[in-house]
């Protein structure tokens, strides 16, 4: 097998255990608890750094940040979908990926993941992710780190039901919105 090919397996081998695409329950409009502005797009925008190099999109910082009225409507109505309909994580998604070293290009791999692990940006999908997944009871706190998810809960007088209910919670919430349990 090419070094193309064995690193592409490499960097795709949670697809080939992944043969399930991911669907997240919407939340009604109503429910929905992230929602951005024009105006917060607007400054956003315009605290683009034009001296930086362009992303993957190809736009430079200078046409960002000089077309930020421009831009904010088309950009809002763009996050909101993205948000309210609660497909944020799906950004890679359908993605064909390939690896090449020198003239060896790998065959090409379609990713059924929305952020695969170790992207940059996986801590912050994954807190937007679960920003709805809260403790219930006041003994129990739900901790989350990068992509990672604990509950601790203080047991009083050997009464552990309230955990027990919490841990309940959240492994049924887990499995709703398509997250895998590591106990």
């Amino acid at each position: 097998m090419p070094p193309s090919q064995m690193l592409n397996n490499f960097y795709t081998r949670f697809e080939a255990q992944n043969d399930v695409t991911a669907r997240k329950t919407i939340p009604p409009p109503e429910d929905q608890v992230l929602c951005l502005t024009t105006a917060d797009v607007r400054k956003t925008l315009c605290t683009v750094n034009p001296r930086k190099a362009a992303g993957p999109d190809h736009i430079p910082g200078r046409v960002l940040r000089e077309c930020a009225e421009q831009l904010a409507d088309v950009f809002i109505d763009i996050f909101n979908i993205s948000l309210s309909s609660a497909i944020v994580l799906d950004f890679l998604t359908g993605t064909p990926q390939s690896v090449r070293i020198g003239n060896s290009t790998s065959s090409a791999t379609t990713l059924n993941t929305g952020a695969p692990q170790g992207c940059v940006l996986s801590p912050l999908l994954f807190t937007l992710l679960t920003h709805n997944c809260a403790a219930m009871h006041r003994s129990n706190h739900i901790i989350k780190f990068a992509d990672d998810m604990t509950v601790v809960g203080l047991i009083s007088k050997n009464n552990e039901s309230a955990y027990r209910e919490e841990v309940q919670r959240l492994t049924a919430w887990c499995k709703d919105n398509n997250l895998s349990l590591n106990v």
